[in-house]
């Protein structure tokens, strides 16, 4: 696959947090004690801590829904010795998981904050989605969470090696968690199957895996989003040069209700160049407007400079200026959406 196609995967990653966020100032303390969920604001740079009293054994899980922003949960005990943290959804709409059984009796902080690789304000709501004493299934339920961290863990940097130790990993994770019937979890696993797949080059398996994760979510009703997997659809679909199916993909990511800007932008930025691979410059060009528009909306920083040289490059082509449309081209279409993340 083309790496400017492989680029756009709007993909389930992230890592485990690697300094403790408990230091971090925490000016003010919720408590689960009192009410199951809190909706709030976040910046970047903030730590929202939420006590909660366990007893010995319990299983817990809580589930924050992000809007605009991109989370990160770490649960901790009170003396500020971290069980887990999660940052795996690459996402500013899909929510984050956190499950735990608690080794001991006593009070634990949740702390959310925003993901190190986002920077930008928000909000979002946290709740305590689940908490009772834990049963042998349990023991799989964080299995496959671990499994699912240390895949995001081991695949940078994106080589070959290290690409498919974390499909192994991911792999595992999804028969986990289909074996317990937790489609959620298994389709933001099976969603990176298919990003490792497309980076592999191998887009016949990552279509595949794609399809399964977008099954799986249609009848998750509403749990987790389905634009960002329509658009990753498209993506393979151009790379097997099904160039009409994926812009009817990235219409229907469009067309989708949990579209958000980002999607929308990378989503009409692949129309446009399905397009231009028909030859159809003028409403290439079109879209590649569209697309800039989109990506200056979302705040991406570069995403200006990516949007003008797309335009620069359909002006050129539909011009007939094919030598200098061409070398313009292969400049936008390896960069042009890195810059939109």
């Amino acid at each position: 696959m083309a790496r400017e196609q492989r680029s756009h995967l709007v993909v389930s990653l992230g890592a485990m947090l690697l300094v403790s966020i408990a230091n971090a100032a925490t000016p003010i303390t919720f408590y689960f004690d009192d009410q199951s969920h809190y909706q709030r604001e976040i910046a970047a740079g903030d730590v929202h801590p939420y006590v909660i009293t366990l007893k010995t054994g319990e299983f817990v899980r809580f589930i924050a829904q992000p809007e605009d922003v991109n989370i990160a949960l770490a649960l901790e005990s009170e003396s500020g010795n971290q069980l887990v943290a999660v940052d795996q959804l690459d996402t500013t709409s899909d929510p984050e998981t956190l499950s735990a059984i608690v080794p001991a009796g006593g009070r634990y902080r949740l702390l959310v904050s925003v993901s190190p690789k986002w920077q930008k304000a928000g909000s979002y709501e946290v709740r305590l989605d689940e908490r009772r004493p834990a049963v042998p299934e349990d023991r799989d339920r964080i299995e496959a969470q671990r499994l699912f961290m240390e895949g995001e863990s081991v695949r940078s940097p994106d080589t070959a090696e290290t690409l498919r130790a974390a499909g192994d990993l991911f792999r595992r994770a999804s028969r986990l968690s289909l074996s317990m019937r937790d489609d959620a979890s298994a389709s933001d696993t099976l969603n990176n199957v298919g990003f490792v797949h497309a980076r592999l080059g191998e887009s016949r398996e990552a279509l595949d895996a794609f399809l399964r994760t977008l099954a799986i979510r249609d009848c998750l009703d509403g749990q987790r989003r389905r634009a960002g997997v329509l658009s990753n659809i498209s993506v393979v679909l151009q790379d097997l040069g099904q160039d009409r199916k994926a812009i009817a993909f990235s219409e229907a990511a469009l067309r989708d209700p949990s579209c958000d800007i980002h999607v929308s932008a990378i989503s009409v930025y692949m129309i446009g160049q399905a397009y231009s691979k028909l030859g159809e410059e003028k409403t290439a060009l079109l879209y590649y407007l569209r697309a800039e528009n989109h990506a200056v909306a979302a705040g991406c920083g570069r995403s200006r400079a990516a949007g003008l040289r797309a335009r620069l490059v359909a002006l050129d082509r539909f011009r007939g200026e094919s030598r200098s449309g061409t070398a313009r081209y292969a400049h936008s279409t390896r960069r042009s959406m890195e810059e939109l993340d």
